[in-house]
């Protein structure tokens, strides 16, 4: 299921009020603060609150400590959802339209250099993704799943380096066909 939705305002106060809430004396977010707020925000959320989140981020960066800021810029690269389900215009209603941003940074925060390609999970169950394809192009970004059939589809994807290892999944994002 979906993460719900938070409006975008909400997201935008409760992170400056975190912010506000981790500033010590000199009004300064430190890496350990840095650190315990990111925790908070590790959640599955939607592209908009992503979106918004990493705005809001990138907009207090001031107040963050040059190591604090370092775990934050970290965090806006592992927290947005790589995910999307897009509905364009002209798009079967039997088929998914998914699109993402390619990751730049592996999960210890170095830069990704040997990324290989996709795998696309999805299927009925959100807990049990049984069917799967294989995108060998780096540079892919989108990708069309036509013909499925009548029900709650679930999608999550993992990224997979030149050795064959495979990231973690994305969150799950959901289409119905009707």
């Amino acid at each position: 299921m979906p993460p719900p939705s938070i409006g975008r305002t909400v997201l935008k106060n409760q992170f400056q009020k975190d912010i506000d809430t981790k500033k010590v004396g000199d009004g300064v977010v430190t890496p350990s603060e840095a650190a315990e707020l990111t925790t908070g925000w590790n959640k599955p959320m939607t592209q908009a609150q992503a979106d918004q989140l990493k705005s809001t981020v990138q907009g207090n960066i001031s107040a963050f400590q040059p190591a604090a800021a370092k775990i934050a810029r970290n965090f806006i690269n592992h927290v947005v959802p790589r995910l999307i389900m897009t509905t364009p215009p002209g798009i079967p209603a039997n088929s998914a339209k998914l699109s993402w941003d390619a990751p730049t940074t592996n999960t210890n925060g170095q830069p990704l250099t040997d990324l290989a390609g996709y795998k696309v999970m999805y299927g009925t169950d959100p807990n049990n993704l049984t069917q799967s394809m294989r995108i060998t192009d780096p540079r892919a970004t989108s990708l069309q799943i036509d013909n499925l059939t009548s029900g709650t589809w679930y999608f999550a994807m993992k990224s997979v380096n030149t050795a064959g290892q495979e990231s973690a999944p994305t969150p799950n994002v959901s289409k119905v066909v009707p």
